[in-house]
Parts: structure tokens; C-alpha cells; sequence
């Protein structure tokens, strides 16, 4: 569900709040003009307490037409590593197109339509 336009750093971003089934909300903020995910907020549940854990994904470079953040940075109550990819490889694969087809709407699937 889009919840509106937020500032990541100096981009704006669409903020899209996401409910993996279940698990804990995800906040995830797309850049209004690339479409690349710039961040992704997340909750992590230990026994002792709930640690929201954000990634920022940045300097996106392109390699075969694939565009990836050279830069990932990782940030919680434990500290802020950063991590830069130094090298990608190109893997080929096929995915089957039926893996991407958009899913049937929940009522279509209590009724059992497609």
C-alpha cells in the first residue's frame, strides 16, 4: 500500500508499506523518478526486544542492462556496517514466465475465480 512521498536523503521516495504473510510490516521507499529501491525498513523480533533495522541501497551502476547499489549500508541499535559490492557476475537463467504473472485478487480465490 503507498503511503505518500518521503525524503531519502536528497531523493524523493514512494513510501510502500508491505506485510509479508506473516511477518512484521516492512517499510519500502522507491525512488519517485528511477523506480530503485532505496531503502527498506523492517522490525526483527528477538526474545528480548524489537530492533528496527533499516538498509539503504545506494549508488546504483548498471552492468549488462542490470542495474544494482554498489553500496549497502545496514543500520541498527548494534551499529551501521557498510557494504560495497566489488565485483558482479553475470548469471544466466530462465525464469518461467508464469513465476511473474500477477496473483489472483484475494476474493477471486475464495471464489475459486481466476
Amino acid at each position: 500500500m503507498v503511503r505518500g512521498i518521503n525524503k531519502v536523503g536528497d531523493r524523493d521516495a514512494y513510501l510502500v508499506i508491505g506485510v509479508p504473510e506473516g511477518d512484521a510490516p516492512e517499510r519500502l521507499y522507491f525512488d519517485t523518478q528511477t523506480g530503485l529501491l532505496l531503502r527498506r525498513v523492517v522490525t526483527l523480533q528477538n526474545m528480548v526486544i524489537a530492533t528496527p533495522t533499516q538498509t539503504d541501497y545506494l549508488d546504483y551502476r548498471e552492468m549488462k542492462s542490470v542495474k544494482y547499489p554498489s553500496t549497502i549500508k545496514i543500520a541498527d541499535v548494534a551499529g551501521s556496517p557498510a557494504y560495497t559490492v566489488l565485483h558482479v557476475q553475470k548469471i544466466e537463467f530462465q525464469v518461467d514466465d508464469s513465476k511473474l504473472a500477477k496473483p489472483a485478487s484475494k476474493a477471486a480465490q475464495l471464489t475459486g475465480a481466476r
